[in-house]
């Protein structure tokens, strides 16, 4: 498995993919930078500290979840392109090969996301207790950067699982549609239309409301999702492999 892992983490980190990824890491830290409202100066931040660190976690959360969750779906498109698929004919010999080497791919794609989830907290713990007068309560941003996670792997699933269907490099665009459909929604609301439920319900959904996270239904009703979806993508990428 372990071989697997570092084959999958080798063909993911290329040259072009630590480039786009660098780039990545440098729109968080500046994106927190902007929001922490720095040019206003330490005094005046440390005049109404509660009102701006509100308005910085809305703002940060806003920025870490859209990056996160774009690079979530970029890399699952990496692992799930055709020269990674032949990998599979070069590398296994058989079926328990196979699942570990699919097993891997997913593993690469999640600890990916949680370095960069991981990076993005400590970014902003760091810029918060060196650069303000703030002082955030570890609970909520723990709380807030864990829902971002939760639905960033359920996106890369999203793209695991459409990719091991149609097979096409295009399906990446259905995730990101979810995704940026889902953030125009005006969240909680006393009206949804359907269409809204259904993407409530099924993709994990969150905002972050005077320092709480509010989600819209429990984490584990979004697990039977996650958990169909990964299960279906591994019996299809399996057996469409072992023909």
């Amino acid at each position: 498995m372990m071989n697997y892992l570092k084959l999958q983490f080798n063909y993911l980190f290329s040259s072009i993919f630590i480039i786009c990824y660098g780039l990545v890491v440098i729109v968080i830290v500046l994106g927190l930078v902007f929001s922490l409202n720095l040019e206003m100066g330490y005094q005046v931040l440390d005049l109404y500290p509660e009102e701006y660190l509100k308005t910085f976690l809305v703002e940060s959360g806003l920025l870490v979840e859209v990056m996160v969750s774009i690079t979530a779906i970029f890399i699952a498109t990496v692992l799930s392109a055709k020269t990674n698929q032949t990998l599979v004919v070069f590398t296994t010999e058989n079926r328990h090969q196979r699942i570990n080497f699919f097993i891997s791919r997913y593993l690469a794609a999640f600890l990916s996301t949680f370095l960069t989830i991981g990076f993005a907290f400590l970014a902003t713990v760091i810029l918060v207790n060196w650069f303000t007068p703030f002082h955030i309560r570890m609970v909520i941003l723990i709380d807030l950067y864990a829902w971002i996670a939760y639905q960033a792997i359920f996106l890369q699933v999203m793209v695991f699982f459409l990719f091991a269907i149609f097979n096409h490099f295009l399906i990446l665009t259905i995730p990101i549609v979810v995704f940026w459909y889902k953030k125009t929604i005006v969240f909680p609301s006393d009206y949804f239309s359907d269409l809204e439920k259904i993407i409530l319900s099924f993709v994990p959904s969150f905002t972050l409301i005077n320092e709480h996270v509010i989600v819209y239904q429990e984490g584990v009703i979004y697990l039977i999702g996650l958990t169909v979806m990964f299960m279906i993508t591994v019996l299809v990428n399996l057996y469409s492999d072992c023909k």
